[in-house]
């Protein structure tokens, strides 16, 4: 519900200007944490979800709420609109 919540709020933010919180990041470390966050959603339907990072950190300046925002659609609508065994 949170999540939903936050995507209908993001367009009124960026009409406002709300700033970015950039920081320093690794997104290997991100993604891995929302893919366990989706692996039961995948399991659900029989699908596979499989992450693969590079071998050295990729460190990155990021709004680490927005990104994990992005990653979670990403993943999310993957999920959806993959058939079962996918």
């Amino acid at each position: 519900m949170q999540e939903l919540v936050l995507n209908l709020l993001e367009p009124a933010r960026m009409d406002m200007g709300v700033e970015l919180k950039l920081e320093a990041c690794d997104p290997g470390q991100l993604l891995a944490g929302v893919s366990e966050e989706f692996r039961p959603r995948a399991a659900a339907k029989e699908q596979t979800l499989t992450l693969e990072l590079p071998k050295r950190p990729l460190p990155v300046t990021a709004d680490l709420t927005r990104i994990s925002q992005v990653a979670r659609n990403l993943i999310g609508n993957a999920i959806k609109y993959t058939p079962p065994g996918g």
